[in-house]
């Protein structure tokens, strides 16, 4: 009986440093569990006023609309949108200004492709027309 009681406290006791190492273990599973809810109390709730902000959206609206739009400006863009494409079979290496007029092409995008054709590029499938 003795051997057995020796044998079990070998076991189950434990040494000073050994349980000074469980309390520590203890105290951060404590700190980790409880932390959600501990956290909440040390941060601060901002507050943010948008009264300034709302102002300067308002005087940015009022002097936007006291601003006049050059005439020219809206009658290209008008254009842009009233032209219709005429679609045609073409072969796009050389193909005329006019004709990429034609396909509803804007004069920018017409001289990203002359620019291409310049430095020596060819279209050889539909999917290479398609990347410019």
């Amino acid at each position: 009986m003795y051997r057995l009681k020796n044998l079990l406290r070998s076991y189950l006791s434990f040494s000073r440093k050994e349980l000074n190492g469980i309390f520590v273990l203890f105290v951060l599973i404590l700190l980790v569990i409880l932390s959600p809810r501990l956290y909440p109390l040390f941060l601060k709730d901002q507050k943010f006023d948008f009264d300034r902000f709302k102002m300067e959206a308002e005087d940015f609206r009022a002097a936007a609309a006291k601003i006049e739009i050059p005439q020219g400006k809206i009658n290209k863009k008008a254009d842009k949108s009233s032209a219709r494409p005429v679609y045609f079979n073409f072969d796009p290496n050389g193909l005329s200004e006019s004709n990429w007029l034609k396909l509803g092409l804007s004069h920018k995008q017409i001289q990203v492709i002359r620019n291409y054709e310049l430095k020596g590029g060819k279209f050889f499938r539909k999917e290479d027309l398609k990347k410019i």
